[in-house]
């Protein structure tokens, strides 16, 4: 099962020869594809593309919005001269913004440094009375702020350098200029 977020698009890419075998498929075959909700008749239409020997089915944004809170199932038709069946494609589970898990688009060194920020801050707070902690999906015990700061720092340095790959920037070249 897959979970959409309402007013998201999705896009299943599939090959026909999953559900039929090759000759048994028309030459003029049509395509076609739908949601198929466990409750109620509405059925929306799905686009449908060919790319190659692949079917593009497109859940587009204005569907799925009008779909929130629902769930079922998408299924795929093919039709052509004496032929018609349909298969299913995948159970779909469309969820409002409010009601799904927020991802995070944070890398796993962004999460540590801020882990180990906070850790830093309670530490400090609580004058070194606390000094256990679990930073990413390690648990650790201080005995100084000085093994924090080593910590932020690595982390720092880890943040950099994906910061720069992400821009395509040599990290080890320092570029000056001249006035």
């Amino acid at each position: 099962m897959v979970s959409i977020i309402a007013g998201d698009s999705h896009t299943w890419r599939l090959l026909p020869v999953r559900y039929l075998n090759p000759k048994e498929i028309p030459k003029n075959a049509a395509w076609s594809a739908f949601f198929n909700p466990a409750e109620g008749k509405d059925q929306p239409a799905l686009l449908v593309e060919t790319s190659g020997d692949f079917i593009v089915i497109i859940m587009p944004p204005a569907v799925s919005e009008n779909l929130s809170g629902k769930s079922g199932d998408v299924l795929l038709q093919v039709s052509g001269k004496n032929l018609r069946k349909t298969f299913l494609v995948e159970e779909v589970s469309i969820v409002s913004l409010e009601n799904s898990r927020p991802a995070s688009f944070k890398s796993r060194a962004r999460q540590c440094l801020e882990a180990a920020q906070r850790a830093l801050e309670t530490y400090t707070g609580t004058n070194g009375h606390v000094k256990s902690y679990t930073i990413g999906s390690r648990s650790m015990t201080f005995n100084s702020p000085q093994e924090l700061f080593d910590l932020i720092e690595y982390w720092e340095k880890k943040v950099f350098l994906e910061e720069c790959q992400a821009r395509g920037v040599d990290p080890h070249t320092l570029l000056v200029e001249f006035r």
